[in-house]
């Protein structure tokens, strides 16, 4: 076996590694998100979101669904001026 094949093997075998972890050992992931949009030049984000949406489903969504998560658009926030 040669340098490459053995290395694209050990890829292969940690991706099945990782794969079997996360779908047997830690269960299914949770997808349910909630998104809040905000400018990157703000600084409120908690407060000064400009919209919101929602990825995933409640169908795969752990106890604590939906998580929390900011997504920064360039721009400037109106609110901070």
């Amino acid at each position: 076996m040669n340098q490459g094949s053995a290395l694209h093997n050990n890829r292969l075998a940690l991706h099945l590694h990782v794969s079997n972890l996360s779908s047997s050992t830690l269960g299914a992931m949770c997808d349910y998100t909630k998104n809040y949009y905000v400018y990157t030049s703000c600084l409120d984000p908690g407060a000064h979101f400009f919209r919101t949406s929602i990825d995933g489903s409640k169908k795969n969504a752990c106890p604590k669904g939906p998580h929390e998560r900011y997504i920064m658009i360039a721009g400037q926030c109106p609110l901070c001026g």
